[in-house]
Order: structure tokens, then sequence, then C-alpha cells
């Protein structure tokens, strides 16, 4: 239920939709700062659990579809 959880009752407190949209940008804001400054740590913590979301993709470059331009050998 809603009246139980303290959080629950603040995102649905009625609010302007200005403090609605500094609230917004202030946990953006956190959310960024924090991953920034954490971000080795979430991604180890994410591949221990197996989570292959946060494994780094492959780079383009070995992507055949991809066009390279600065290869190795460039045309003489």
């Amino acid at each position: 239920m809603i009246a139980d959880d303290p959080l629950a009752l603040l995102l649905h407190a009625p609010m302007s939709d200005e403090a609605c949209a500094h609230i917004w940008e202030f946990l953006s804001d956190l959310a960024f700062f924090f991953e920034s400054a954490r971000f080795a740590q979430i991604r180890r913590s994410h591949c221990a659990q197996g989570d292959h979301r946060a494994k780094t993709p492959d780079s383009p470059l070995h992507d055949p579809d991809q066009l390279e331009l600065f290869p190795d050998n460039p045309p003489s």
C-alpha cells in the first residue's frame, strides 16, 4: 500500500511542474555523478553477478560493416 511507504507518499505527493522538473534534474545529476565516480565498482559488481549488459560492447572497428577511417595499412 502507498500509505505504508514513505517514498511512495513522497513520489505521489502533489507538486508543481517546476518542482517536478527540479527534482528530476537533481536526481539525474546525482545518478550521473555517482556513476562517474563509481563506474568501476558498479561494473565489477554487475560482471560478478553475471550481468552481460555491463560488459563493454565490441569496438565498432571490429564490425565488418563499419568503414575504417584510419586503417593500419593506408593505401600507397
